[in-house]
This record gives structure tokens, C-alpha cells and sequence, in this order.
């Protein structure tokens, strides 16, 4: 139901009357008013620099998020994601090792470390290896080991033995040792440093016992690693001067030096924005005094918003960072239209007057061009993604806060110092311009159908490939000269990104199961060339298999070595059995398997003492009867008799053509593997437990991707899949779901924050105009600007990412003001061709100037060295330089068209 008239009639006339004595109330206490705009200024200067940039990309997840929870828990649990990466390239390795050494053992006592992993210990793993053989595997080396204790035997006594040992027993027996040792090294991927055959560079990890989303602390850690290793390595030592060369990289090197270098970008944006921004202003007006007094309500209302942003916020994250900037840019709009028109008024007028008569003229404009791009903002604040809801609330704030300082600072500021008159225009009071423009409006649209179907590639390129898919763009350019070249050496070197998402899992009983299934999953993605995921780490993964029953296992190795004496052990080690000062005096008793003589004893008893020739005849065949009984396999007596040959002694002959004995090395390692005993998940050396299992009982399932971390698509897929391993256990967390999951947030939000600004900004325009025609006109120039945006965008291979589509919405309600002025300006006038051409005169140069100071201070993002904030400015200068064009090209074009038609009815 429409309102009466006199019902809108009392509606205007209060809006009036407000109107009117708010200005007259500002212009008369001036001096009040800018003494307690100094206050607030002051109050909210100290606000604002409490702020503190978060600029860890993390903070871009709302707080609740799936994988910001589980990362807090798994670095509660397991200790931080991700590590500091030292990096030793060039030089000869044995440099390389000694300095790794010397890094490890001078920060092994790292208070801000838990700890340093340079070396990967596989001596357990090899020591257990009898363990993880399968029943085959056990039955061979049984074989083995039984061939080389006989070949050993005959070697020695081969007047003894009867069975013709096997003379490649030893090397059998070695080789497999070695099979073992480097199945292990082939599990684990190295031998001992963390490095690669190939490749002349080495890689330790220094685990800080803090998060790198605690950006002090990243700071703090690295700027204390960077130091102690530069200082070891200035040292004396085989790396000096050996062409050796060290840097760190990783997560937390990666966010100090991005908090750094945002940091500074701030400050240099922040002054071209205000360059910029002085020089468009004095351009346009050609006075100091017009830079001046803009500057100051500006600077104010930029003030009061970072203040307000510290109340409401308390940070700036990686895309807010330089909001400043854009607060500046579009800050400034309102007072630009304001003394454009008390210029012109002042040519009648006198100053007071014509700062009313301008405040009356523009006031309304101004409100509905703020609301709708405030409402744009407000929009994105209700969004749950920090990305852009904490944009939203600072942007909002500003244009808020910039209009008040506009419509209080900026008049009694005015009524100060005066208005100084514009200069003189030429005949008419129309610019050539503006004149060029209306001249010939059929041809103006047929450009801009041209311009639209020319737009067309571009926009197609966008729809098949305008999404940055790789993080690694978005990161400073300085941070990756340093560290992006040894980021990939050190995937060369691992055979797969260091990155890994971890599950965390309640107890090792599930975690068995979730591994056990996990791992069938795993090997149907690879055998169907569609996973994501290099590898799965779990404990469960470092155990023997279930077949293995390690008790059956430690009692069939007890009953291998059950009868060896002393010296079996010694000759496995490569030692002289003489030599072992264990009390054991007999040098011939290591042969445990010799059925001990006991005839003379029993002959002591019954005959008397046997001497000579007659007790060696009788000690050899007892041994032949040995012999016979153990079918090959020798045994040594308790007590050797004196004929017998002694290793000991050195005179036991040995083929000299026999081929090599089994390596002492290697025998110590066979000899470890036979005294192990049986383990538990508990049991693994802590550099593996420490990873794997958390400070409250749970355990880790770790998977790496088979990928670059930083592709943002494929980590999409990645999560997916590893999604399907998790068995209901939640998800898992690490530096490449961070990315996925605020793209996939991101490609949620967008379409509806857009939709909603779009609805909220016609709704806004046409509670200004009215009429449903008028509505289209001033709106329309957005689609059409927008097409042109993703046309040049396209054109020239620029792209969307996660920084810059947050700031569609802004350009929407930043866009929609030119429309908003252009139209009321026109209303305000005559309907006649000289009226259509006065207002389009009016509004168009300040429609310009605005458009100019705006796209100054997205362009200041330019300058930035962070790639991120880069494509912010690249995407915001286009889209507002095209919905200004748009807008000066299409509302009056039309407009012209109309009223031609108005005037031929007429």
C-alpha cells in the first residue's frame, strides 16, 4: 500500500529539517566540533596501534573449523606441523656430515627445540629385523646360520668333520644380513643422513616445541635458529671454505619473514596510497588548501576505524593487513563530491553558505552511495569466513567512520578556513568532455557493445583457468628467492613433500584397525593411478606383521643359539676366542654341538688312568661317534682334547682358497638381531614414538602427499581421499588441508555474499529512485563492468585467488556509487538536454576524481612484495576503473537516448 501524501510530505520535511540543523549545528560550533574530533582521533590512534597482523593463513578459517580444531589437537598431542628445515648443499659430503653433526649436537640442548632430527637412527629396526621375516625368511636364515657354524667348524677341525662344508656359507649368510639391512634402509629411504645419491645436499629437521600459527613465536624461533646455525657455520671446521652452503626454509622460517615483509609492506603501500591520494586531490583542485582540509577528515576517519578494528577484532590478518589503504581510497569519495559542490555554490555564495547549500545538495547521495557500499561490507561481515568477514567489519567500519568525519571534521574544518571558489568553466558551464560524450550517445553504446563481445575470450579463459591453483604465487617474492628452490631440493631429497596431514587416532588398538584398512585403500588408489597420498606412517607400519607371533619367534631364535658356547659368539663377531676374558679357559670348547668325551672318566673308575697313545686313540673315535650321531652337523667337547685343533693356539689350518669369512661388522649386527627381544608399539626408539603417538595417548596416522603442498586443487583431492581413511575418527590436519579447506569455504561463501550485496544494493537504489527503470540504469553499469573485469583479467593471464575474491563484494558497492551520484545529479536537474549535460558535467568529474583516489588506494597493493596482496590490487583497480567507465559510458548514454525519445514525443 503506497503512503499518503502528506504522510511522505512529513517524512521529507523531517528529513529536511534534520538535515538543516545538523549542518547549522556543525557550522556554528565548529571549533567544539574539531576539538572533539582531536580527542577521539587521539583515543583511537592508540587503539589502533595495539593492532597486530596475523598473518598466517590459517586465521583465514573460522575458529571452529574441522581442521583448525584438529590441527590445535594434533600439535597439543604430537607437537608442532611442520619443522625448521636446514638445508647443507654443495661441497664434499664429508663436510656436509660433519657440519650436520655440529648443528645436532650444539642444539641438542635447544630450549626452544624438542628436538633435533639430522640422522635417521635404523639401527633398531635392523637389530629387530629377525622379527619381521616371514616364516620362509626364518626357515632360510636357520639354514644359514647353521651352514656357516659348520663351515666355521670345518675350517678349523677338518680332520673332524665329515660332512663337506659348504665353502659360500659365510657369504650366504652375509648377504642375507645385508638383504635385511638394506630392506630396512629401502623402508626408511636412507642409510644414515637425510639425503639422496645424486643429489650433493643434505637436509636436517630442528622441531620447535612451539605452533608456527604462533607468529611471535615463528618470529622468536627462527631469528634464534638462524642465528646459532650461522654461527657454527662461521666456525673452523671441514665445511670452511669447502664450497658449503646453508639456509633455512620451512613453515616457520616461511611465516616470520611474511609478518616481516607485510609488515613493511603496510608502511610503503600506506605511502603511495597517500601520495596518490594528495596528488589526485590537487589535480583536481588545483590547491593546497583543498588537500589540506581533505586530508584531515580523511586521516581522521582512517584513524577512528583501525581503532574501532582493535576493539572489534584485535588483528589484521594476510588480506585486512593494508586495509588502511582501501579505507583511504574510499574515504575520500565523500568529501570529494562535497567541496566539488560547495565550489560551484561558493562562485554565488559565501562560504558558510554555500557549505549548507552543498550539504543539502549531497547529503542524500551520499548517504544511499555509503549504504550500498556499506551494505556490501555488512554482507561480508555476517560471513563465518574470516576471509571475508573480518573484511567486511574493517571495510564497513571504514566507510562508516570516513562518512562521519565527511559530514562533522570535514564542514567545521570548511567553515574555518573558507571555501575557495572553482575555477572559471568555459562558455556553458560544460567540459568537452562531457560534451564529446553526450554528442553522439548511439555511437557510445555501439562501443560498448563492442568492448562487451571483445570480452568474450577473456571471459572464457577466466571460466576454464582463472583460479591461482598454487599457493605459492600468492607468498612474497623475497621469501621465495630465499627458500622455494630448497623447498623442492628437500622434496628430492625425501622422494615426496615433507608436509604431511596427521589423523589422530584414541588408542593403538584402533589405531591398528583404521591402519590395517587405510592401507588396503591406499594400495587400490595406487594400483588405479588416482591417489594423492605418497604414504601412510603409523606406528602400526614400523611393526612386525600380525602373522608374526614374537614370542614363537624370540624361542626358535633361543633354540638356534641355545647350545653356543662363548666362543661361537666371539668367531661371529670376528674376534679370537682366545682372547674373550669372559673365565672361560677352554680355547677349543666354542663348538657348543661336540658331545663332550667322557670315557676317561669312566675309565678312571674301573681301570685306572689311561696315558699316551692308547687314551688319543680312544678320545678319536669318540669323536668319530659324534660325528656320526649329529649327521654332519659338528660338535665341540666340554673339554677339547689335546690332538684336537685350536683356533686359539693359531693352528688350526684353513683353506686358503676358501672364500672370505663373514665380516666382523656385519657378524656384530647378526649377533644384535639374535639377542633382540620381542617389542611393543611402546617400544620403538623415541625419534619414531615421539612423532607417532601424542602427550594424551593417541596415536598419529600420517599421510604425505605424493604433491606439491602448495597445489590448492589437488589438495582438494588429496583431502577427499584421505577422508576415507580416517573410519570415522575425524580428519586429517596439516599445512595441505589449510589451503583446500579455505578454497572449498571460499567457493561456498562467494556466490552467496555476492547475491546478498547485489540484492541489498538494488534494494538500496531504489528506495532512493523509486522507479524500477531507474533502478536498472544505475545498476545495470555492474554487470557490465563486472564482464569486462574477468574479459581483461582473462586477456592478460590474470587470475582469482584466495586473497583477491573476497573483494568482489567491495567492488560491487564501490562501483554502485558512481551510478548512485550520476543518477541523483540527473534527477536534481532539469529534464532538459541542458540539464542532462550540466549534472553528467557535475557528477562526472567527481565521479572521476573519486574513482582515481579509490583505485590509488587499492593500486597501493601493488607495491606490496607479497604476491597475495598483489592480485588484491590487480583485481580491485580493474573492476573499479571498469564499473567507472561503465557507469560514465552507460547512465548518461542512456539517460541521452531517453530523453531524445522525450523530446521527439514532446
Amino acid at each position: 500500500m503506497t503512503a499518503p501524501p502528506h504522510a511522505r510530505s512529513n517524512a521529507v520535511s523531517w528529513a529536511h529539517r534534520l538535515r538543516d540543523w545538523w549542518i547549522e549545528q556543525i557550522i556554528r560550533h565548529h571549533l567544539v566540533v574539531l576539538a572533539l574530533g582531536l580527542v577521539l582521533t587521539a583515543v583511537a590512534g592508540w587503539l589502533a596501534s595495539q593492532l597486530e597482523i596475523d598473518s598466517d593463513l590459517r586465521a583465514l578459517l573460522p575458529g571452529d573449523h574441522e581442521v583448525v580444531r584438529t590441527l590445535e589437537q594434533v600439535e597439543a598431542n604430537f607437537g608442532a606441523v611442520g619443522s625448521i628445515n636446514v638445508v647443507i648443499q654443495g661441497g664434499p659430503i664429508e663436510a656436509r656430515h660433519a657440519l650436520a653433526d655440529a648443528i645436532a649436537e650444539e642444539l641438542a640442548d635447544e630450549p626452544m627445540l624438542t628436538e633435533v632430527d639430522h640422522r635417521l637412527e635404523s639401527s633398531f629396526f635392523i637389530e629387530h629385523a629377525i622379527y619381521y621375516l616371514d616364516e620362509p625368511e626364518m626357515d632360510t636364515l636357520v639354514e644359514r646360520v647353521e651352514a656357516w657354524q659348520h663351515y666355521e667348524f670345518c675350517s678349523v677341525a677338518p680332520d673332524v668333520c665329515i660332512e663337506a662344508p659348504d665353502p659360500e656359507a659365510p657369504a650366504a649368510l652375509q648377504a642375507f644380513i645385508d638383504q635385511k639391512r638394506d630392506a630396512v634402509v629401502e623402508q626408511t629411504g636412507f642409510r644414515d643422513y637425510y639425503e639422496r645419491e645424486g643429489i650433493d645436499a643434505l637436509v636436517l629437521f630442528l622441531r620447535p616445541d612451539g605452533s608456527s600459527a604462533d607468529l611471535d613465536f615463528a618470529v622468536e624461533v627462527s631469528a634464534q635458529m638462524t642465528e646459532r646455525v650461522d654461527e657454527i657455520f662461521a666456525r673452523d671446521g671441514p665445511w670452511r671454505d669447502a664450497g658449503v652452503r646453508i639456509n633455512l626454509v620451512g613453515p616457520y622460517v616461511n611465516k616470520a619473514m611474511e609478518r616481516e615483509i607485510i609488515a613493511g609492506d603496510m608502511v610503503r603501500s600506506g605511502a603511495v596510497a597517500l601520495f596518490g591520494v594528495i596528488l589526485v586531490l590537487y589535480v583536481l583542485f588545483r590547491s593546497w588548501r583543498a588537500v589540506v582540509t581533505l586530508l584531515i577528515p580523511l586521516l581522521c576517519g582512517v584513524t577512528w576505524s583501525l581503532g574501532a578494528t582493535q576493539l572489534a577484532l584485535g588483528h589484521l590478518n594476510a588480506i585486512t593487513s593494508l586495509i588502511s589503504s582501501v579505507v583511504m581510497g574510499i574515504g575520500i569519495d565523500a568529501g570529494i563530491h562535497f567541496l566539488t559542490r560547495a565550489r560551484r555554490e561558493r562562485q554565488s555564495h559565501d562560504s558558510e553558505q554555500s557549505i549548507r547549500r552543498a550539504f543539502q545538495a549531497v547529503i542524500a547521495p551520499l548517504l544511499i552511495a555509503s549504504s550500498t557500499t556499506a551494505s556490501a561490507f555488512v554482507v561480508m561481515a555476517t560471513s563465518e569466513f574470516p576471509a571475508f568477514g573480518e573484511f567486511g567489519v574493517i571495510a564497513g567500519f571504514g566507510v562508516a567512520l570516513c562518512l562521519l568525519a565527511m559530514v562533522t571534521i570535514y564542514p567545521a574544518l570548511l567553515a574555518l578556513v573558507g571555501v575557495k571558489p572553482a575555477r572559471h568553466m568555459p562558455p556553458g558551464g560544460i567540459g568537452s568532455g562531457t560534451r564529446a560524450l553526450l554528442a553522439r550517445p548511439g555511437l557510445i553504446f555501439a562501443a560498448v557493445a563492442l568492448l562487451t563481445a571483445a570480452s568474450f575470450k577473456g571471459v572464457h579463459h577466466m571460466s576454464e583457468d582463472g583460479f591461482e591453483r598454487s599457493s605459492r604465487p600468492l607468498q612474497s617474492d623475497q621469501s621465495r628467492a630465499k627458500t622455494e628452490a630448497d623447498v623442492f631440493l628437500i622434496s628430492d631429497i625425501l622422494g615426496r613433500d615433507v608436509h604431511a596431514s596427521v589423523l589422530s587416532v584414541p588408542d593403538y588398538a584402533e589405531l591398528e584397525r583404521v591402519h590395517a584398512k587405510a592401507i588396503k585403500r591406499h594400495a587400490r588408489h595406487v594400483e588405479a593411478e588416482e591417489t594423492r597420498v605418497a604414504e601412510l606412517v603409523a606406528a602400526p607400519s614400523l611393526m612386525p606383521p600380525k602373522s608374526v607371533d614374537q614370542v614363537a619367534r624370540r624361542a626358535r631364535i633361543a633354540e638356534l643359539t641355545a647350545d653356543w658356547s662363548p666362543g661361537t659368539w666371539a668367531r661371529l663377531e670376528g674376534k679370537d676366542p682366545a682372547e674373550i676374558d669372559d673365565g672361560w679357559d677352554q680355547p677349543d670348547d666354542e663348538w657348543g654341538e661336540f658331545e663332550a668325551f667322557e670315557g676317561g672318566e669312566e675309565t678312571g673308575e674301573e681301570t685306572g688312568e689311561e696315558t699316551g697313545d692308547d687314551a688319543a686313540e680312544v678320545e678319536v673315535e669318540d669323536e668319530g661317534e659324534g660325528e656320526g650321531e649329529g649327521e654332519g652337523v659338528v660338535s665341540a667337547p666340554d673339554e677339547a682334547p689335546p690332538e684336537a685343533p685350536s683356533v686359539a693356539e693359531g693352528d688350526g689350518p684353513r683353506d686358503p682358497a676358501a672364500p672370505a669369512v663373514l665380516d666382523p661388522e656385519d657378524g656384530k649386527i647378526l649377533k644384535r638381531m639374535l639377542e633382540a627381544e620381542p617389542f611393543g608399539p611402546e617400544d620403538l626408539p623415541p625419534e619414531a614414538i615421539g612423532k607417532l603417538r601424542g602427550e594424551d595417548g593417541s596415536w598419529g596416522l600420517f599421510a604425505y602427499p605424493n604433491y606439491d603442498a602448495a597445489d590448492i586443487f589437488t589438495g582438494i583431492e588429496f583431502m577427499a581421499e584421505t577422508q576415507t581413511y580416517s573410519e570415522g575418527n575425524g580428519a586429517f590436519a596439516g599445512e595441505p588441508t589449510v589451503y583446500a579447506a579455505i578454497f572449498t569455504i571460499l567457493e561456498d561463501e562467494w556466490p552467496v555474499v555476492i547475491g546478498m550485496a547485489v540484492l541489498i544494493i538494488a534494494a538500496l537504489v531504489f528506495w532512493q529512485v523509486r522507479s524500477i527503470g531507474q533502478t536498472l540504469i544505475t545498476i545495470a553499469p555492474l554487470a557490465l563492468a563486472f564482464w569486462w573485469t574477468f574479459g581483461i583479467l582473462g586477456t592478460f593471464g590474470l587470475k582469482l585467488s584466495l586473497f583477491n575474491v573476497p573483494i568482489l563484494p567491495a567492488i560491487l558497492g564501490i562501483g554502485v556509487d558512481n551510478g548512485v551520484y550520476l543518477t541523483a545529479a540527473i534527477r536534481r536537474e532539469d529534464s532538459t538536454k541542458t540539464g542532462l549535460h550540466r549534472s553528467v558535467d557535475e557528477s562526472g568529474r567527481a565521479i572521476l576524481a573519486a574513482t582515481m583516489t579509490t583505485a590509488v588506494g587499492f593500486g597501493a597493493f601493488l607495491v606490496a612484495d607479497s604476491g597475495g596482496l598483489r592480485t588484491i590490487g590487480q583485481l580491485a583497480v580493474i573492476g573499479i576503473l571498469s564499473t567507472a567507465v561503465a557507469s560514465l559510458l552507460a547512465v548518461p548514454t542512456i539517460s541521452m537516448l531517453i530523453q531524445r525519445r522525450r523530446d521527439r514525443q514532446d
